[in-house]
């Protein structure tokens, strides 16, 4: 999904032709990450301010260390307060007074808690830390949010896998008796579904290993997760799902992920030899018809290509 390309493909994790480039990338991002915090922060924009301070160290994947960065107005903040607590209470303290809660369990009005924003950080020591002061494992959000496409019913997991490689963030939630199955969305995801917009071996491992059903499809719209990697992973992804056991067959919605791969413009022909090796059904019907909003879906491709396009519009 190209409008979250900044932080699933951050460009650290890019090649460099001359490795000292990678410095001057570097700089350049912390200039501009710097600047955008302040202006979130003059703006009032207190939701927009949170996010990308906890998206700092997944924009600076390959770059180095991204989340000791921090706006001058935070750091003279912080300095002023002059926090007196045990080290544990500073650092919990420090992170509250850094992202403007006043307290661990405080939510605004769309459900966002502090344990919300260090889930997307990936942050297991603040996580552990908001969990022994009572924090919500499992506080689900009011609404959607658009502008990092976040749905209306994530809780702190989903946060975690979807923004987030670190496994150390998963497993914490893990052991504080989050189910590997929990429902996520108001339409029956679970965290395997999300999984697939980042992609990380080591946290489908812990998933598996904590139970997570690899063919659920539970949800209103009777897709597992294979379905979910057939259009929003990689194809390596796709291949760790298949290779856990992940079904490649139909559920109650009749697709198959090979029809989901069908639609993928980017990746669709490696996906579909990847599910064709894992023995995905090459005919299996499903209704096609114009009051099936998957029709539409196959004759806007088709159209395109009638037109040359190589499947993208300009917006």
């Amino acid at each position: 999904m190209p409008g979250l390309d900044y932080f699933q493909n951050p460009p650290g994790l890019g090649s460099f032709s001359m490795e000292s480039d990678r410095g001057l990338v570097r700089e350049l991002l912390e200039g501009v990450v710097l600047r955008q915090l302040e202006k979130l922060l003059d703006q009032g924009k207190l939701h927009h301010y949170r996010m990308l301070m906890s998206l700092r160290e997944a924009l600076f994947e390959g770059l180095g260390n991204g989340r000791h960065l921090e706006p001058p107005s935070i750091v003279a903040l912080i300095e002023s307060a002059a926090i007196k607590s045990s080290q544990a209470d500073i650092y919990v303290e420090t992170f509250l007074l850094k992202y403007g809660f006043g307290s661990p369990c405080e939510k605004d009005e769309s459900g966002w808690t502090p344990l919300h924003y260090a889930a997307v950080a990936g942050d297991p020591v603040i996580m552990r830390s908001l969990i022994a002061l009572q924090a919500n494992v499992s506080a689900a959000l009011l609404s959607h949010d658009a502008d990092f496409l976040v749905l209306a019913g994530h809780t702190p997991i989903a946060l975690s896998i979807r923004f987030s490689r670190n496994v150390a963030a998963t497993r914490c939630l893990m052991l504080s008796g989050v189910s590997a199955n929990e429902t996520v969305t108001l339409r029956g995801v679970v965290p395997l579904h999300g999984w697939a917009q980042i992609g990380s071996r080591e946290v489908l491992d812990c998933l598996v290993a904590f139970r997570a059903d690899l063919n659920n499809a539970n949800n209103r719209l009777g897709l597992g997760p294979a379905h979910y990697a057939a259009f929003l992973a990689t194809t390596s992804d796709v291949g760790l799902l298949v290779r856990a056991r992940a079904s490649a067959r139909s559920f109650s919605s009749a697709l198959t992920p090979l029809h989901i791969a069908s639609m993928n413009f980017g990746a669709g022909k490696a996906h579909a030899r990847m599910l064709v090796e894992a023995r995905c059904a090459v005919d299996a019907r499903v209704d096609l018809g114009s009051e099936n909003p998957l029709g539409f879906l196959v004759c806007a491709r088709a159209v395109l290509h009638r037109l040359g396009h190589d499947g993208s519009l300009s917006k």
